[in-house]
């Protein structure tokens, strides 16, 4: 079974897979913080484009599958980029949306249309990273194995200041859990809604 291959691979502990399969077959709820199938393989995936920035030495946009991007996203991807490495890391993840909540916390730079979020968010659906960030991550020994989903990685290393987070305000990517069943969390939460 796949799940024995990732506990022998020190991904998942042995509890943890059994956990994760006993709840996988009656269909019980799964919080956002708690591994599903479907939050392991996007962890993976999150994981392969952060070793992939810290050996290219680029920022990286990191897009799940489930998003509509904002007819403004290229531009603004434009002026962000250039403005994060001008800042050569003043922020280390840079959130393109964000669940509502999100957008409460945080100062915000009106000049630049970017919040300040010292708390980070449960949101990973579309962020930038910085190289600097996603070296940091891929070299946490508390990376492997997973014990919890990727968004609250990422939000306890900002938590703890080892990282920085912002995000844009107003918000260029949507997420679309509303739409579809997610793999990952099986009580999907209300998400960043577009203004009309």
């Amino acid at each position: 079974h796949g799940l024995s291959e990732l506990v022998g691979a020190g991904v998942l502990l042995r509890a943890d897979a059994e956990r994760i399969l006993a709840r996988a077959q009656v269909g019980e709820p799964v919080f956002g913080v708690e591994l599903t199938l479907g939050a392991i393989g996007c962890a993976l995936s999150h994981i392969h484009q952060w070793e992939e920035t810290a050996l290219s030495g680029r920022p990286r946009l990191i897009l799940e599958d489930d998003v509509r991007l904002s007819a403004t996203l290229g531009d603004t991807l434009d002026r962000v980029v250039k403005r994060m490495r001008a800042d050569n890391g003043t922020v280390d993840l840079l959130y393109l949306g964000a669940p509502p909540d999100t957008f409460a916390s945080g100062e915000l730079n009106l000049t630049q249309g970017v919040r300040s979020l010292p708390l980070g968010a449960y949101s990973t659906f579309a962020y930038i990273i910085s190289p600097r960030a996603a070296r940091y991550l891929v070299s946490l020994p508390e990376l492997w194995p997973l014990r919890f989903q990727i968004d609250e990685l990422l939000r306890r290393q900002v938590t703890a200041g080892h990282l920085k987070a912002a995000v844009l305000d107003p918000p260029v990517v949507f997420e679309l859990k509303t739409l579809r069943h997610s793999t990952v969390q099986r009580l999907g939460n209300i998400t960043a809604q577009e203004p009309s």
